[in-house]
């Protein structure tokens, strides 16, 4: 987590709060006390409720669609080398419909606005929930 905040950082984001589900990772005193030390709120999802993190969800659903089962891999290791790539494409190259078809970076200049006067959702992901 403190690589991600420190990340966020650089861009002159300031992070006040995350929202997770309720996964165990996301429970435990080691990822909540990264947070605290950072002064960042943890905000949980109510149970059964996807919804409420609807754009993680959506995320997820792209990896599963377009990078884990879009094609025949050879080796759960060659599909796990091309992951970093993936995510780097999704969030800065790949068009996105809430951004009115443009890729995320080219929606925030189109605003002219700070990256710190727009709200940012980290991505993150439990081992779990993707299988390599």
């Amino acid at each position: 987590m403190r690589r991600r905040l420190s990340f966020f950082a650089c861009l002159g984001v300031a992070v006040e709060r995350v929202m997770t589900d309720n996964g165990g990772c996301y429970r435990s005193r080691e990822f909540n006390a990264a947070l605290a030390a950072e002064g960042v709120r943890h905000i949980y999802t109510r149970p059964y409720s996807p919804w409420q993190n609807g754009k993680v969800e959506r995320m997820n659903r792209t990896l599963a669609l377009e990078w884990q089962y879009g094609r025949a891999w050879d080796s759960e290791a060659g599909k796990a080398s091309t992951l970093p790539a993936f995510i780097e494409h999704y969030n800065w190259g790949r068009p996105h419909s809430a951004c009115g078809g443009a890729a995320a970076h080219a929606a925030h200049r189109r605003r002219k606005q700070p990256f710190g006067t727009q709200q940012l959702v980290i991505h993150a992901f439990r081992k779990s929930s993707i299988s390599m």
